[in-house]
């Protein structure tokens, strides 16, 4: 099957990768929000990610080169909702040159497959507000919006 992914989990061997696909994601988000330190920053806890039996994640690759990632790790829920864990997804990069093939689709369903296996019956991610493109492949996933973060400079 052409844009068939190769779902691989993480390892400490991958860190030159993933560091790469992190620094990729925080520039494609800046545009979004004016929150981002203007200096190299770091959004994940990769080794954290790579060691905890709770968390999952993932490298995707097209003929033996990485190009796709994305993480779940289990989250307890507040004492207010139901269920009691859900899975939080994280880290969902696809490379420019392979979007738009579906790719995402297929770390999102292996992530998903692999909650399941831990029992858990609910996916939740955080998207910006302005980024339509993410927020449309979500949707046609199957995910909904569920609540809006609103902030304000003051």
């Amino acid at each position: 099957m052409e844009n068939q992914l190769v779902i691989k989990p993480a390892s400490l061997a991958d860190m030159a990768t993933l560091q790469l696909f992190e620094q990729q994601v925080i520039t494609a988000e800046r545009p979004f929000t004016n929150n981002i330190r203007p200096e190299k920053v770091h959004y994940y806890d990769l080794k954290t990610l790579i060691e905890r039996e709770n968390s999952y994640l993932v490298i995707g690759y097209l003929d033996n080169i990485a190009v796709a990632s994305g993480y779940i790790r289990i989250e307890k829920s507040k004492p207010q909702h139901q269920p009691d864990y859900y899975g939080y997804l994280g880290f969902m990069y696809v490379d420019p040159a392979h979007r738009g093939k579906g790719l995402n689709s297929q770390i999102l369903d292996h992530l998903k497959n692999w909650a399941k296996e831990k029992g858990i019956s609910k996916l939740k991610l955080e998207v910006y507000a302005e980024n339509q493109n993410a927020i449309n492949a979500y949707k046609k996933f199957g995910f909904n919006n569920h609540m809006i973060e609103m902030m304000m400079d003051i």
